[in-house]
């Protein structure tokens, strides 16, 4: 059971209206689902004797709120889903046939309040309203909940939630908005590392699964762990542990102990493994700088993303390194970092970073966490493949009480505007590029792996979806 909900059914034909009046609708069942979040949905299932498709007409009680209705796609017996539905809030509503000519009394519900389930407020840390850009009023921003009860949630420019969803026993180690208009998260108990877990799943606004991968099954093995999205063809992209037993014998070690190493796997909706592609295929162990001190956790990946040629970035805390692997061959194409293999200028500066990706060809964004300043820094960087150098484009330095020793992230919204995740401080900003504050919230007693922007375009799809 993923969702929390309670529910309401009533059921009777005659308990709303008198049956000889042929103007009211005999609804005989009535069932509401509510499914909690700050902003809820509901899922209202009707039945009624009349063979004609319903409109659902609700509204919140308040004179000056506007009524909204829903149409049917099937007749006698339906479903609707309402979404931005307000908690703490009543509502009544009324059910009639598509030709208009019944309809039925007026239902009542009081919806309740999703703070009983997760402690979780946001409050505003910029000065200046007004300041706000148009782009970030209008869209959203996708936030995760990683103990449990986990969620994954939308805010908007205000802190307020506007979609949600819940999963009592698991929390949301990451989540990721799809092109199809869809969340996909990796879901764990807290029995697992913070950012590792053993679910994947994809829903829809309206809550429902449309995939749902346990490890185990198929080829779906290894523990997921701190990325997944879906490619272009559908098939589920993440990352993974994988634990090998070596002889360390010959560098002072034991002569079976466990290593723990990183790769790529590809895998279908059902399972089916369609890529695979891990460290221990381009690198040894044994010729590996201090491995016998950090077998346990070798490279710790920490984010995966394409490339615009479809080539995967893969990023690692603990060796401050990203490589470009070929998305067919495995081929490590370069690597950039502390012990890369790239020319950098001199003004280059890369320590840890988290949510390497590409903002267009050959331009690359990521979060820096600075463990050794302690000032963490958004950084551009310019990679020309063909003379194999990397150039300095973009570094914003934030103050030192914005540092987060773990997680993080920073998205480009639009011109010279940055959305950057302070994880460890509960705080999601938006800075220029000379780091100026923006906009800000503090999510209290919430540590989000990352803060992904949703366009206004892609929200609106999302939410007005029937």
């Amino acid at each position: 059971m993923f969702k929390f909900f309670r529910s309401i059914q009533i059921i009777g034909v005659c308990i709303f209206f008198c049956a000889c009046n042929a103007s009211k609708l005999d609804v005989s069942k009535l069932d509401i689902r509510e499914f909690y979040s700050e902003n809820l949905k509901l899922k209202i299932s009707v039945s009624t004797n009349d063979d004609d498709f319903l409109i659902l007409n609700y509204w919140p009680d308040d004179a000056s709120a506007e009524k909204k209705e829903v149409t049917s796609n099937t007749k006698k017996n339906t479903v609707f889903y309402l979404s931005n539905i307000s908690g703490k809030t009543p509502y009544s509503f009324f059910i009639q046939t598509k030709s208009g000519n019944k309809k039925s009394e007026v239902f009542h519900y009081t919806t309740d309040s999703v703070n009983k389930y997760i402690d979780v407020t946001f409050k505003r840390i910029d000065s200046n309203a007004s300041s706000v850009p148009n782009c970030l009023k209008s869209g959203g921003i996708l936030l995760n909940k990683r103990t449990a009860p986990g969620a994954a949630f939308l805010i908007d420019a205000n802190g307020k939630i506007i979609w949600s969803h819940f999963f009592d026993n698991l929390g949301v180690r990451v989540s990721h908005f799809t092109d199809e208009n869809s969340v996909i998260s990796i879901l764990g108990s807290d029995e697992d590392p913070t950012s590792y877990g053993r679910d994947i799943i994809e829903i829809d606004h309206k809550g429902d699964t449309l995939l749902h991968l346990v490890k185990g099954h198929g080829d779906f093995i290894y523990t997921p762990h701190h990325e997944v999205f879906k490619d272009k063809k559908g098939n589920v992209v993440l990352l993974f542990l994988e634990k090998r037993i070596m002889d360390f014998s010959s560098i002072g070690g034991k002569l079976n102990d466990t290593i723990t190493g990183d790769g790529i796997q590809v895998i279908d909706r059902n399972g089916k493994q369609i890529w695979k592609w891990s460290v221990f295929d381009v690198l040894d162990p044994l010729h590996e700088k201090d491995i016998l001190k950090n077998k346990s956790d070798w490279l710790h990946a920490n984010s995966l993303s394409c490339d615009d040629d479809g080539n995967f970035l893969i990023s690692f805390f603990n060796s401050g390194e990203v490589w470009k692997v070929n998305q067919k061959t495995g081929q490590v194409l370069w690597k950039f970092g502390k012990t890369g293999d790239l020319v950098c200028d001199k003004n280059t500066v890369f320590s840890q970073s988290h949510a390497f990706h590409s903002m267009s060809k050959g331009k690359y964004l990521c979060f820096d966490n600075q463990l050794e300043t302690k000032t963490p820094i958004i950084h551009g960087y310019e990679i020309d493949e063909s003379n194999r150098t990397v150039r300095s484009i973009l570094n914003i330095q934030l103050p030192t009480d914005y540092f987060t020793d773990r997680m993080g992230s920073s998205y480009l919204i639009q011109d010279n505007l940055y959305l950057t995740c302070l994880s460890k401080n509960g705080k999601v900003i938006l800075t220029d590029n000379t780091g100026k504050l923006i906009w800000g919230i503090l999510a209290q007693k919430l540590t989000p792996y990352r803060a992904e922007f949703i366009r206004p375009n892609q929200l609106h799809s999302f939410l007005s979806v029937p």
